[in-house]
């Protein structure tokens, strides 16, 4: 799976549908109120990730890492 492939379910309702995540995932998901992957952030309709050197542009043809061990979607 890649990065851009990951956008796709994260702009299709994949935080917001319950049936994508398992059960423990899902009440950790809604306590901590996450939307996307901790170190990725959308501005001005972009995605963009956290590095050690700083803030870069989302590569959407790398492959996925750093998502959440809850995500039931990969599996499917």
């Amino acid at each position: 799976m890649t990065n851009g492939e990951y956008i796709e379910f994260i702009e299709a309702g994949g935080y917001d549908t319950f049936s994508y995540w398992f059960d423990e995932g899902w009440a950790w998901r809604c306590k901590h109120q996450i939307n996307s992957p901790l170190y990725w952030t959308k501005i001005e309709g972009q995605w963009h990730y956290y590095t050690l050197a700083g803030l870069k542009p989302l590569d959407k043809d790398a492959l996925l890492s750093h998502v959440s061990y809850y995500w039931l979607g990969a599996s499917r």
